[in-house]
């Protein structure tokens, strides 16, 4: 576990967040509509993201320095992330009961955002290695 790739996949991802909801800001505020509830902002929403991605990238590091060589690499970080990515994260979304009150593109926005996430911390934590 390399902490110089932790926090660099977790300031990447912010970033990638943050460049992510500003295109897609609008649309996912009009989509989630009175469905999303009290929605909060500011430093709120900035520390739970934070806090989630920096749990998120810990944990991704260790997966990836217990699957042994291959996936400490610049390939093998993306190529991991992706399939943990997507065989957790987007299936835990899609099962979870409160998308089937919001329409499946809302879903997809989520999705697109948390697989953007893995697969940026994945190349980041594989260069740092």
């Amino acid at each position: 576990m390399i902490i110089i790739g932790i926090v660099a996949a977790t300031a990447a991802t912010l970033l990638f967040g943050c460049l992510y909801h500003l295109a897609f800001g609008r649309l996912r505020a009009r989509l989630a509509g009175s469905a999303a509830g009290g929605t909060q902002t500011g430093c709120v929403t900035l520390i739970r993201d934070l806090t989630a991605k920096l749990v998120m990238a810990i944990f991704l590091s260790m997966l990836l320095y217990r699957l042994g060589p291959a996936a400490l690499t610049f390939y093998g970080g993306i190529g991991w992330s992706v399939f943990v990515g997507f065989g957790f994260g987007v299936t835990a979304m899609a099962a979870h009961p409160v998308p089937y009150n919001r329409p499946v593109f809302l879903l997809l926005l989520d999705a697109g955002h948390w697989l953007g996430s893995a697969a940026i911390m994945g190349i980041m934590i594989g260069f740092f290695h």
